[in-house]
C-alpha cells in the first residue's frame, strides 16, 4: 500500500498536469488567504492573474513569491466593485494570459460588530464587496467559460454558516457570505451541462491571513483539532475544486475549520 506522503505527491503532480497552461484570475490577492492560493495555482501550473484594487507593494510581493515558486503571473489592478472595472479587468486578463479557465472570488469585506450597532453606511459596503463581487465577476467570466465548455468558480463563504453565526459580532459579515453560498449554488444550477462547476470554501480561522488581525487566545479552545488553520489548506481545497478531474463537485461549500462546531 502507498504511504500517504505518495498519495499526496502523486496528486498535486496529476493536478499541476491537468493546470498546466490554464488561467486563474484571483480577486484581493495581494494579501491574505488569497495570496496563498494564487502561489499555489501557479505551483500547480496555472498562469495567474493577480487583482488588485490599491495594494501594489503588496500585490508585487505576492507576484515575488509566484516567481520565485516557478510559476507564472501578471499584476492587474482594478476594483471590481465597479462594472466597468470588471468588464475591462477579464479583458485584459484574456488578452495577456489567455480565456479565464479558473476564478476565485476572494474580496471581501471583514467586520466584527452586532448588527444593533451596524449603521447602513457600514452594512453597505459589507454586501457590496463580498456579494456584488461575486456576481460582477461572475457574470464577466461565464461568456468565456461556456465557449471553452470548461470553468471552475470558487467562491469564499465563511464557516460559521454551519456553525453558530449568532456566537459572534459578525452580523452583517456573516449575512453577506450567506448570499454568497446562495449565488454559489444558483449559478451552479444555471451552469449545469456547461462544463462549468461553482462552489464555495468555508475557512475557519486562518492565522497566517494577514487581513485577520489578532485572533483571541481563547478561541482555540474552540477549535477541536487543537490548532488555528493556515493559508496552505485552504489553497490545497481551492486546488481540489479546480482540478478538472472534480467535475462532479458543484453547488458545494467546503468547510476547511478544524472541526469547529462539533
Amino acid at each position: 500500500m502507498r504511504d500517504a506522503a505518495a498519495v499526496i505527491h502523486a496528486w498535486v503532480d496529476s493536478v499541476a498536469r491537468s493546470l498546466a497552461g490554464r488561467v486563474a484570475l484571483v480577486t484581493g490577492s495581494a494579501t491574505g488567504i488569497a495570496r496563498g492560493c494564487a502561489v499555489g495555482l501557479a505551483e500547480a501550473g496555472a498562469r495567474v492573474a493577480v487583482s488588485y484594487r490599491k495594494s501594489a507593494l503588496d500585490a508585487a510581493e505576492t507576484l515575488r513569491r509566484i516567481e520565485a515558486a516557478g510559476g507564472t503571473a501578471m499584476l492587474f489592478e482594478a476594483d471590481v466593485t465597479r462594472a466597468a472595472d470588471v468588464g475591462d479587468l477579464v479583458t485584459r486578463v484574456e488578452r495577456e494570459l489567455g480565456p479565464i479557465a479558473i476564478l476565485l472570488n476572494n474580496v471581501g469585506e471583514y467586520s466584527e460588530k452586532p448588527l444593533e450597532a451596524t449603521n447602513e453606511a457600514e452594512f453597505d459596503p459589507m454586501f457590496r464587496s463580498n456579494v456584488d463581487t461575486v456576481f460582477l465577476c461572475t457574470r464577466a467570466v461565464l461568456p468565456g467559460m461556456r465557449r471553452e465548455r470548461f470553468g471552475r468558480i470558487i467562491n469564499f463563504t465563511f464557516s460559521v454558516l454551519d456553525t453558530r453565526p449568532s456566537a459572534r459580532v459578525m452580523g452583517a459579515h456573516t449575512a453577506a457570505k450567506a448570499a454568497v453560498l446562495s449565488l454559489t449554488r444558483t449559478y451552479a444550477a444555471e451552469e449545469i451541462g456547461n462544463g462549468i462547476t461553482v462552489n464555495a470554501v468555508a475557512p475557519g480561522v486562518i492565522v497566517d491571513n494577514e487581513n485577520i488581525g489578532d485572533v483571541p487566545c481563547d478561541w482555540i479552545k474552540e477549535m477541536p483539532l487543537g490548532r488555528f488553520g493556515r493559508t496552505s489548506e485552504i489553497a490545497r481545497t481551492v486546488l481540489f475544486l479546480a482540478d478538472p478531474a472534480s467535475e462532479y463537485i458543484t453547488g458545494e461549500q467546503i468547510t476547511v475549520a478544524g472541526g469547529y462546531g462539533l
